[in-house]
Formats: structure tokens, sequence, C-alpha cells
């Protein structure tokens, strides 16, 4: 018996351990801006700074000044995002799979314009990458204290675009 019990020991220590994937938050609702701020600007200036921009060029992911998002299965869908500081210019709807495959968006700032995605979920958040040229952007979509977090990392330059959004 003791036997079987110190294989039964050897063979739990040697088998792999398989790590469940990080909790997928809903990320369905009315989302508004609240803030947006960027670090490590390209003038050197560190820390995070106010800023007025709440587009991401070239990225999949845009929900502007506010959106609405559902979020269904493998699909995050971004519908009536407001793109203009105008209230009635809606963008159009951008539909991003996330299952970790390459897949083509439409790209709602430049109309006509397409984007090559992979979207997968890592540690609760979903990061997308887009790619511009042979550039990748990453966004990293998250849920913190019940706000929206989304974060656009710029290789080329090392600095960050943030923008949190409350959910109405």
């Amino acid at each position: 018996m003791m036997l079987v019990n110190s294989v039964l020991v050897i063979v739990g220590l040697l088998a792999p351990t398989v790590s469940p994937k990080g909790a997928q938050p809903n990320l369905s609702g009315e989302w508004t801006l609240s803030s947006a701020t960027t670090t490590g600007t390209r003038d050197g200036s560190t820390g995070e700074q106010a800023t007025k921009t709440y587009l991401m060029d070239f990225s999949a992911f845009n929900c502007g000044r506010a959106c609405r998002l559902v979020h269904k299965d493998s699909t995050l869908t971004v519908e009536n995002a407001q793109l203009k500081d105008n209230e009635t210019a809606k963008g159009q709807t951008v539909s991003i799979v996330t299952d970790g495959q390459k897949h083509t968006v439409i790209d709602s700032i430049n109309i006509g314009n397409k984007i090559e995605t992979v979207a997968r979920w890592e540690d609760g958040k979903l990061s997308v990458t887009s790619m511009l040229a042979q550039i990748p952007l990453t966004q990293t979509i998250s849920l913190e204290k019940n706000q929206l977090v989304v974060v656009k990392s710029f290789v080329t330059t090392g600095t960050k675009l943030t923008l949190r959004y409350t959910k109405k």
C-alpha cells in the first residue's frame, strides 16, 4: 500500500499542471468616457498626463467618447461608438472575435480600411493586437474597479494611451 501511495505522489508531481485561464469578465454595457491619459510622451515627460485623445487609430477596438458593448461567447461587438464630438455621429459596428486566431475587422476610424487582428484572453484581460504594416499595435481591455479600461501601447515610442469608461 505504501508503494502505491508513493507512486501516486510521484506521478502527481510529474504530471503537467494546467492553470485555468483568468476569468473572462462580461464587458457588455453602455460605457461613457470618464478620463483619457498618456504616459511616456514623446517630449520625454514621465507619469500620467491628461489628454484630449480618445480615438485609437489603426486599432480594432474604438469606443470613442461612448459606446455600447455586447459581449457574447467569443465575440465582442462595439456598437454606436461616438467617434466625434458630435453626439449624433456614430461609428460603424465592429465585431472582434476573441479566439486567439487572426481575423479581419473593419476600421471604424478610417472608413473602408480593414485591420488584421488577433484577440485573446490573458489573465482576465482581453489583449487585442492589430497590425499596421509590420508594426503590432496592442490594446488591453479590462474591468478595473467597475470601470472599463482600454490601454493602447505604442511599441515604437514607448508611450501608452489609457482610456477609462464608466458604465451608464
